[in-house]
């Protein structure tokens, strides 16, 4: 018996799960609610579970310094969605939350970064995995340390490159609170809820 278009489509998009981690961070609007909506976008595929969140910090802009300050976070997920398809997920939780690509390193709702994808270095068109400059941005560095501290990048831990990073104006402005039924959500529970309620918003 042939396999369907939808099986196909799904073995072409998925494999192993395996644990990534992800850097979020916006500086338009309700920023804190555009990262729990974020999270709750990416789990509404019922690909992604959350595993850990770091606490909220507020960062100076980077690249581009005239512009308000930023509030990052990184988290850990589980997902079997493949490099790619992850990467267009990501892109259309942000196009929910009103993402417009206009500036380069200029002010945004929200922003989706695929950071490390277990040991895997991955060189595409649009997507390079580990994520270009981490070890020059405290903004990530800082929060994902406190998730991640023992994952490699470039053969020191993460937590020994937080250590050699310049931290000046990134303060730790909240907890993870916000994110912990989130952290204990599967991907297969609530997921109808979770994209109604997500329908609404991009619809308003």
């Amino acid at each position: 018996m042939k396999a369907s278009s939808t099986e196909n489509k799904s073995e072409q998009t998925k494999q192993i799960p395996i644990n990534v981690l992800l850097g979020l961070g916006g500086n338009v609007g309700d920023v804190r609610d555009h990262l729990y909506n974020s999270l709750k976008f990416l789990m509404a595929s019922g690909d992604v579970q959350v595993i850990r969140v770091s606490p909220i910090y507020e960062t100076p802009p980077w690249g581009l310094e005239d512009q308000p300050v930023f509030l990052n976070i990184c988290v850990e997920i589980k997902t079997g969605l493949k490099p790619e398809s992850l990467l267009r997920l990501c892109h259309r939780a942000e196009h929910s939350l009103k993402r417009r690509r206009t500036v380069k390193w200029g002010p945004r709702t929200i922003d989706i970064d695929i950071l490390l994808i277990g040991e895997e270095t991955i060189k595409l068109a649009d997507l390079t995995v580990p994520h270009p400059r981490i070890t020059e941005r405290a903004f990530v560095l800082v929060p994902l340390a406190d998730i991640a501290p023992e994952w490699k990048l470039e053969g020191q831990s993460i937590a020994s490159w937080r250590q050699q990073c310049d931290d000046s104006g990134v303060i730790r402005v909240a907890e993870n609170d916000i994110f912990g039924d989130l952290i204990s959500l599967s991907p297969s529970q609530g997921r109808g809820s979770i994209d109604d309620e997500l329908n609404g918003q991009v619809g308003q």
